[in-house]
Formats: C-alpha cells, sequence, structure tokens
C-alpha cells in the first residue's frame, strides 16, 4: 500500500454485518453457504484490536426469507436481544441495526432494538431485559395478550430455528434452483429441490421428506392457529391505536399459520406426484391438497388487503411494480401484494416447471450490474 492508502486503512473502521433471525454465536445459522456466523465472531475480536469495530444485524431481510413471504417473525426479538447483551458484555464500541421495512409488525423489533440499547432502572435497581418487553408496555393491563406472544415467540423459536422448519417456511431464490455449484445456500432451504424430488427421490425418501417436513408443517400450522385464536379473544376489548396494532401483529401471526399450511399442502402434492409414478399409478396423486392450497393462498390474499390499507407509506411506491433506479422495478413488498411466491410455488408442481427463471420476478442481468 502507498503513503495515503496506509492512512486511510488506519482510519478506516469495520462494520460486522450478520442476516436473518441469526446471532453472531448461535450454533446453528445456515445462511449464506455457513453451518453459523461464529466465524463473524472471530473477525469481530480480530478487527477491534487494530480498527474501531461496530456489530451491524439485520431486524428484517425481505429478499425471500420472511417480508416477501410475509412472515411475522419473533425470532428476531429473541436473537436481537441475545446479541445487544453479548456485544454489551464485550463492550462494543457501537452496535446499529440494518433495517429492512417496518410493515407486517416488523416496527416492532426496530422499536425493541432501540430501547434496549439503552440501560433502564427501576428505584436504583436495573431493569432485566425480555424479548417481548415492548409488547409489554403496549399491552401490559391486558397480560393474557403478552403471555399469548410470548407463546408464539418460543413456538417460532423451536420449531422454525430449533427444528429448522424454517428450510421449508421461506421462498426460493433462484440460486436454489440453479445446477451444480450455482447452487448457492442464502437462506435455509431443503436438501433436495422440487425438480429433484419430483424425477429423482425414491420412496424411502419420500416418506422421511413427510416424516420431516410435511407433518410438522401441519404440526406447526395447528399451534399457531390455537394461539391467534386465543389472541384474538384475550384482545378483544382493545380500543383505539393500540387495538389497530394489535390486529396487525395479529394478522402477521395468522399469516404465518397459513403459510405453514399451504407449504405443507404443496409439498405433500409434488410427493404424491413422485409416489404415483413411483407405482405407476396415478389415482395416487392428490389433487385435493393443491385445491386445498389455492383456497389458502384466497384466505391469505385477504389479510393482506386488510394489511395494505394500513401501510405506513404509500402502497404504491412499496407495495406495487413502478421504475426504479435500484435493481427491482417493484417496492419491496410488491411481491407479497399478490402472494407471488405461495402462487408460484403451485404452479410449479402442477406444471413440473422448476427451473430458476419460470414465473420470476427477478431482472437478473441488472441485479449482477450487466446493464442498468
Amino acid at each position: 500500500l502507498g503513503d495515503e492508502e496506509e492512512r486511510l486503512d488506519a482510519e478506516r473502521g469495520e462494520l460486522i454485518h450478520t442476516v436473518m433471525f441469526y446471532t453472531i454465536s448461535e450454533e446453528h445459522a445456515p445462511v449464506y453457504q455457513n453451518e453459523n456466523l461464529r466465524h463473524m465472531l472471530e473477525q469481530f475480536h480480530e478487527a477491534r484490536e487494530v480498527r474501531e469495530t461496530w456489530y451491524f444485524p439485520e431486524s428484517a431481510y425481505w429478499i425471500t426469507f420472511d417480508n416477501s413471504v410475509p412472515m411475522f417473525l419473533l425470532p428476531y426479538l429473541t436473537a436481537r436481544l441475545d446479541d445487544i447483551l453479548l456485544m454489551d458484555s464485550l463492550q462494543t464500541e457501537g452496535h446499529i441495526t440494518f433495517s429492512s421495512g417496518w410493515e407486517w409488525g416488523y416496527w416492532l423489533f426496530d422499536w425493541s432494538i432501540a430501547r434496549w440499547s439503552w440501560e433502564h432502572s427501576w428505584n436504583g435497581m436495573e431493569v432485566e431485559n425480555a424479548p417481548i418487553d415492548y409488547v409489554g408496555d403496549l399491552f401490559g393491563d391486558t397480560p393474557k395478550v403478552v403471555e399469548l406472544m410470548d407463546e408464539n415467540r418460543r413456538l417460532q423459536d423451536d420449531y422454525l430455528k430449533g427444528q429448522n422448519m424454517m428450510q421449508y417456511m421461506t421462498a426460493m431464490t433462484i440460486t436454489d434452483e440453479m445446477p451444480g455449484r450455482l447452487r448457492l445456500q442464502l437462506h435455509p432451504r431443503l436438501e433436495w429441490t422440487n425438480r429433484q424430488m419430483r424425477k429423482k427421490i425414491d420412496a424411502k425418501t419420500i416418506l422421511e421428506i413427510r416424516k420431516e417436513g410435511v407433518i410438522p408443517l401441519l404440526e406447526m400450522a395447528a399451534e399457531m392457529q390455537i394461539n391467534v385464536a386465543n389472541l384474538k379473544q384475550a384482545g378483544s376489548g382493545l380500543t383505539g391505536s393500540r387495538k389497530h396494532l394489535f390486529e396487525e401483529l395479529v394478522r402477521g401471526l395468522e399469516i404465518n399459520g397459513l403459510r405453514a399450511q399451504h407449504r405443507s399442502y404443496v409439498l405433500d402434492y409434488l410427493l404424491s406426484k413422485r409416489k404415483a409414478d413411483l407405482k405407476k399409478d396415478e389415482s395416487l396423486v392428490k389433487t385435493g391438497l393443491l385445491t386445498k392450497a389455492k383456497l389458502l393462498r384466497g384466505k391469505a390474499q385477504k389479510l393482506v388487503l386488510d394489511q395494505e390499507r394500513i401501510y405506513r407509506y404509500d402502497v404504491e411506491d412499496i407495495g406495487r411494480k413502478h421504475r426504479s433506479k435500484t435493481a427491482y422495478s417493484y417496492g419491496y413488498l410488491y411481491p407479497v401484494s399478490n402472494l407471488h411466491f405461495w402462487e408460484r410455488e403451485e404452479l410449479q408442481v402442477e406444471k413440473d416447471r422448476f427451473g430458476g427463471f419460470y414465473k420470476s420476478i427477478w431482472n437478473v442481468p441488472r441485479i449482477i450490474g450487466l446493464w442498468d
């Protein structure tokens, strides 16, 4: 390096950026070709020895993981608080959040992170933080609401992270459907592609996928739906702005359950087509499951329309197609407006079209910079 570059490098800080709802220290975080993100914690320790180093995690990830599906993922609360406590124990110089949108309840995460960033005391005693703290601030006079929200958080932590059911809940990116070395794992995903499940797997694998995916998805959906029903009852007396905030959070939790159920039906339908091929018996194709999936999508679409009425920013800007100076010719909630990924999954398994560019909304040449 020349003298000027050396001076610049000496003054340059570093942001350690982790993604999605995983912490920098947990054992299992299957994102961006990684087993976990602990190598970034090691980088944090190394970098802070020579330069100012801050931590920079996310409170949402809109491309196929949560907002764009959509899903309201309460494990962000658990993960971001865990990271804050860890970074505080390490006396980190700075800690900022990469925010990817506020709609569908994601304002709760950014608000909680901001509040946790300050030490609080009460009557001289330091207040210990908990993931659901600020749900309590909003609905503390209705303790059953707070209790049920925390129950849903624990349910999601167990299923989506502990049992890695998130690999079924995410939508597929183009890289998930590309061949060979181009098939990069950017987020949790199944070992098998849809094409492989349709054309390659044997009867034993079909049983394994049903046991590890189809059935747990339905179990998770059922628990989520019971929780949402209880929440609606517990919050029925809320009024004014708190009522509107509560209804927004409940819609997000409700669509989580519908997503799990929809994914289970579509996946089981795909497996039935493969089984029919192996047995040479077309009567084994469970066409009714695809019909059920489409009906569920219609139910979820009604929730989307209700939610769009309360978007804090212009729905035409964040939820529709339009010309843009970015690589995307639509707002970040456009895929939600018509539940694009849900419908695409139905069409893929119905028509046996599994290529990455089938019904794709991505302008890949523009995204990778081949042209403006």
